[in-house]
């Protein structure tokens, strides 16, 4: 009867170890899904300034941006963003859902006139053509639920640089299309 018995032993190891990892991988998980909602993104931004290129410089109309830019994102997928989990659940329910909204300050300008550090595509949950601003996404973080326990949100500028932005600092960028 050697080795017999050390079962409660290594239950109670593996609950330990399992304690201790379980957090480091929602961490590593949640990273992840932050890089993906970055490179949604970049993706919208460049279908945006594609769709530019294609009407004269001028961009899309807020309400209809998602329709317009389709073709040039290629998918519906990529306005989906891992980091907001009730937006998958629309889309399988056969809704057309956007959590990335276009900033409606440059909705229908020409791209050429807009400084380099204009806000053109962010993480925002106002759906399907969804166009607005920096106090949407304010408001969407006093509302219970994801944007509430979010530190940061995909930004994508006119210039084509995209980041995680942490809510702190969203005040600081540019959301109106003026030069500074």
């Amino acid at each position: 009867m050697a080795g017999g018995g050390g079962g409660a032993g290594t239950v109670a190891t593996v609950g330990v170890l399992a304690s201790m990892l379980l957090p480091a991988l929602a961490k590593a998980k949640a990273k992840a899904n932050a890089i993906k909602s970055v490179n949604n993104a970049k993706q919208l931004g460049q279908a945006v300034m594609a769709y530019a290129a294609d009407n004269n410089g001028k961009l899309p109309a807020a309400n209809q941006w998602c329709d317009l830019t389709l073709r040039d994102a290629g998918s519906e997928r990529l306005f989906i963003s891992p980091q907001d989990p009730t937006a998958q659940v629309r889309v399988e329910a056969g809704q057309k859902f956007s959590s990335y909204t276009l900033n409606a300050a440059v909705a229908g300008k020409n791209l050429g006139d807009l400084p380099f550090d204009t806000v053109l595509v962010f993480e925002c949950p106002l759906g399907w053509n969804g166009a607005g601003g920096l106090a949407d996404i304010q408001r969407a973080r006093t509302e219970p639920g994801l944007y509430s326990q979010l530190q940061n949100i995909a930004v994508t500028t006119v210039g084509g640089s995209s980041q995680q932005a942490r809510f702190s600092d969203l005040e600081r960028l540019n959301w109106t299309g003026q030069r500074r």
